[in-house]
């Protein structure tokens, strides 16, 4: 099953699980979680956060856009204003532009999910 990808889903999403790991987490953990966001979602509300065409990798699953996005082969909405490049294994909230807007993400993050919960009541 593919869904079309949210660009600006998928930084928010990655720039706030980041965030929760204290700013920088090894890119295969952030992966796979992303993934399992999604999956969780399209069972719970039966559409994706991120969204794209899915995968099952020899490390696992994943997201082919946003393994895209991390190797920098793709630009996403404003991924290089909140995610620095991979370093080795590693990938980086950039900590200036989340001080700014935090908020930012969590809205967009719980704007989707207001939205959709009130467009299947």
């Amino acid at each position: 099953m593919n869904f079309p990808v949210n660009e600006k889903k998928a930084t928010a999403a990655v720039a706030r699980l980041l965030e929760k790991s204290g700013g920088k987490t090894e890119y295969l953990r952030l992966i796979k979680l992303i993934y399992l966001a999604d999956r969780d979602s399209i069972i719970r509300r039966g559409v994706p956060i991120v969204g794209g065409r899915y995968f099952s990798m020899r490390c696992g699953p994943t997201i082919g856009a946003v393994m895209n996005f991390v190797n920098r082969e793709s630009a996403a909405l404003n991924w290089t204003d909140y995610i620095s490049p991979r370093e080795g294994n590693i990938l980086k909230l950039i900590m200036g532009a989340c001080l700014n807007r935090r908020l930012t993400f969590s809205m967009v993050l719980s704007r989707s999910t207001h939205h959709t919960r009130h467009r299947h009541l």
